[in-house]
């Protein structure tokens, strides 16, 4: 499977001089075109740092991240906006990443209008295939936001990412704003759009379970630094770091009953999560 994205000795830092903070030191991952690599840890470990300097929010301090074997910082100009729009981001919370005052129809057919696809007529037509591939009623299009369920909104982002026809997609956080069935769905839906468009996933997490669920490849980072890398079966199976086998126990015991020191200073050891619990 060809290489999509490439990240090597990435680092992120805010503020300068001694206010600065490190986010990310060091990381050097990858996606293949048509995987989905999870990204996972804490919050505050650095893994959304990772997903906004992959899509451009925010500036590394130092490192590389190339799309297709082209170094995103070296592209400039017309260059730099075409490969930037290959990279769409879907948010958390799509309360915030949607425009309340416009219908679902608009959202849609902003971007397309802002690529230049057509005219009014051709855009409406994909913006039907967009509202069909998030498998949403296009009943929906008269809509504004205020009037969708938290579900029918993150679909909605989703599918203004993809009418950008993007090679990658990130999902920074993008089911936790949502009830637990919800997210199932939305989840089955991630899968089902590499699936069909045969595009690449960098999906971030905190959810072991969503992250079992639906990654090919598992990246974990802690305290800004990867801690384990690999596919998601041994990543998910055999973690040889003992701050994945924490995030294994947290979500195998959501009621916290691995809270206790002892328990969780074996668990780090090596010790079976059944063994312990």
């Amino acid at each position: 499977m060809a290489r999509l994205l490439e990240i090597d000795g990435l680092e992120v830092v805010y503020g300068h001089g001694r206010k600065a903070v490190t986010a990310l030191q060091g990381c050097s991952i990858g996606l293949d075109r048509g995987g989905i690599l999870a990204v996972v840890g804490e919050s505050g470990s650095g893994k959304s740092s990772l997903a906004r300097a992959v899509a451009g929010l925010v500036a590394p301090a130092a490192g590389r991240i190339a799309l297709d074997g082209r170094d995103l910082a070296e592209l400039k100009g017309r260059a730099g906006a075409v490969r930037r729009r290959a990279i769409q981001m879907v948010f958390q919370d799509p309360e915030a990443s949607l425009n309340p005052h416009h219908t679902v129809a608009t959202i849609l057919d902003e971007p397309l209008a802002v690529i230049g696809l057509g005219d009014r007529g051709a855009r409406a037509a994909r913006v039907a295939e967009l509202m069909a591939l998030v498998h949403l009623d296009p009943e929906l299009l008269p809509r504004r936001p205020g009037a969708l369920s938290g579900g029918q909104k993150q679909r909605v982002a989703i599918a203004r990412a993809l009418a950008m026809d993007p090679a990658l997609l990130i999902a920074d956080e993008a089911l936790s704003a949502l009830d637990v069935s919800t997210q199932a769905r939305v989840a089955g839906l991630f899968a089902d759009i590499r699936d069909r468009l045969g595009l690449g996933v960098l999906f971030v997490s905190h959810d072991m379970r969503l992250v079992e669920r639906l990654a090919d490849t598992v990246c974990v980072i802690q305290a800004g630094k990867v801690v384990e890398y690999g596919p998601a079966d041994a990543v998910m199976t055999r973690p040889q770091s003992p701050y994945t086998r924490l995030l294994l126990a947290a979500a195998l015991d959501p009621a916290g009953a691995l809270a206790d020191p002892r328990r969780l200073e074996a668990l780090a050891a090596g010790a079976p999560i059944e063994e312990v619990a």
